[in-house]
């Protein structure tokens, strides 16, 4: 898995080679994982505003799909980002990815084992909004927009910005940080009604 995940992060590899090159085998070699936490197609979508270029994934129980552009049913969520900053966010993205793998049994023995099945993903479609994400970086912020079940915002969505440290997100890939706790050392603003409301779904879904 580390060298599929290296290969795929390599300098170089654009978001289309990504996903259509690397993606199906990187979700191949996770499939049995997959199967066991995930009772339900998961439809997530990356889109780059400042290109406009989308490219949109079903990971499923068979293998995955792969779409650039919007698919018929909509995701669970779509991360909007800037294509200009792929480069530079790969690497951190890549760190993170191989120590959450490395720690994985550590987490499962911690936290139990978390099943998304079809009630779950039913009753997530309730929640409507935008939740932007900044994370700062010693090369500066990576600003991200996390859309909730669509694939762009409608016209006046509640929306909330979550600003973390990069060290922070480093220490919860380890699992040095409790989530609840990870929750003191995040600054929040806006709408602070749809994050209580996220809280919430997840604390009853998932325990977080």
């Amino acid at each position: 898995m580390e060298e599929l995940l290296k290969a795929a992060f390599a300098p170089g590899v654009t978001p289309r080679e990504f996903f259509f090159d690397h993606l199906p085998g990187l979700h191949a070699a996770r499939q049995e994982q997959f199967n066991k936490n995930c009772k339900v197609p998961l439809i997530l979508s990356l889109w780059f505003g400042d290109t406009d270029n989308r490219y949109t994934v079903e990971l499923r129980s068979d293998g995955c799909e792969i779409e650039e552009g919007d698919m018929i049913d909509f995701p669970v969520a779509t991360i909007r980002g800037q294509e200009s900053r792929w480069e530079k966010v790969k690497p951190r993205l890549l760190e993170a990815l191989l120590v959450a793998s490395a720690n994985e049994e550590k987490f499962e023995k911690k936290y139990g084992e978390r099943v998304l099945t079809s009630t779950i993903v039913a009753a997530f479609e309730a929640q409507r909004g935008v939740i932007e994400v900044i994370i700062d970086t010693a090369d500066g912020p990576i600003d991200l927009d996390v859309i909730l079940n669509d694939y762009e915002p409608e016209s006046g969505a509640d929306r909330f910005k979550v600003e973390l440290g990069e060290e922070l997100v480093e220490k919860m890939a380890r699992g040095e940080v409790e989530p609840r706790a990870a929750v003191g050392q995040i600054k929040i603003s806006g709408q602070r009604k749809l994050a209580l409301e996220l809280g919430g779904f997840f604390a009853k879904h998932f325990d977080l």
